[in-house]
């Protein structure tokens, strides 16, 4: 199954409100407020195998982030051995872990403003995102398998001057590096759990319509199920949150030499099955 999170032009919404629609051959079917489908992710599944409400309309919505405003965005660092090696980075001993903030969330055709401090540009890490289903915490890794509602696309674009300040702290952080306006562009489709196999996935980044990133969920170091797992015996995840699971080789800072997205410049992200994310990078003023 997929659905998609939308806003419809005419509807009365609160600034972080949005809809749940099922995606048909035929259109996109009203389902739920997104609201209301998280407080209840598997009864509203089960409605939305019988939804027969009328399509919408096209060009009567805009797309909207498929996570609730209070959701919490975990992304893990270092998580493909290829990305590891080009960055020269040992591999993990642990799923390594970060955090954005919802505020930076951005769909497809959103403009992506470059920082002032980013003089050389932005980067591009094109991640499988995992949406959480149900309640998780201090679960093993078949409880965390059970949770997964479905899967998005998720660009973790990234300011490298902000972050390689961080790495050169003895006790650095990235915040400022993860969480530029607009960088965390995602897709607005869940595709559901049970649709396909999330370790044997094509993923990659297009900048220009040149192939920068292209690769496939089978060189994850840390399975799916094992940083949802590992996570939980920190906090407890709740439906709604997402996990951006790491990118692959290709990535800017990688080449030799170094290259990042400029004002003008169009990236699109991309995982075979799931759907792609377009974002066009813009000056910051």
């Amino acid at each position: 199954m997929r659905l998609r999170s939308y806003r419809r032009h005419e509807a009365d919404y609160g600034p972080y409100d949005a809809d749940l629609g099922v995606v048909t051959s035929d259109g996109v079917r009203p389902l739920t407020r997104l609201s209301d489908f998280y407080a209840d992710p598997a009864s509203w599944q089960q409605r939305a195998v019988a939804c027969d409400a009328p399509p919408l309309s096209p060009g009567t919505f805009d797309l909207a982030p498929p996570v609730p405003p209070t959701a919490k965005l975990l992304c893990a660092a270092i998580n493909y051995r290829s990305h590891g090696e080009e960055t020269g980075f040992e591999p993990p001993k642990y799923p390594n872990l970060f955090a954005r903030w919802t505020a930076c969330l951005s769909t497809d055709g959103t403009e992506v403003p470059v920082p002032v401090a980013e003089h050389h540009g932005l980067d591009w890490e094109v991640e499988l995102g995992v949406i959480v289903g149900r309640p998780l915490y201090n679960a093993d890794p078949d409880q965390a398998q059970a949770a997964i509602l479905g899967y998005t696309v998720f660009n973790d674009i990234s300011g490298r001057v902000n972050q390689g300040r961080a790495n050169r702290q003895a006790k650095g952080q990235w915040a400022l590096g993860k969480n530029g306006d607009a960088s965390a562009a995602i897709g607005s489709d869940i595709v559901t759990a049970d649709a396909l196999d999330a370790d044997n996935l094509r993923l990659g980044t297009r900048l220009n319509g040149e192939t920068m990133q292209d690769g496939n969920t089978r060189d994850m170091i840390f399975g799916i199920a094992e940083m949802l797992a590992f996570a939980s015996r920190g906090l407890t995840l709740q439906p709604g949150d997402l996990l951006a699971t790491g990118t692959p080789a290709g990535v800017g800072v990688g080449r030799k030499p170094p290259r990042f997205m400029q004002p003008g410049d169009t990236v699109e992200a991309f995982v075979d099955g799931v759907g792609s994310v377009v974002s066009r990078i813009v000056a910051a003023e």
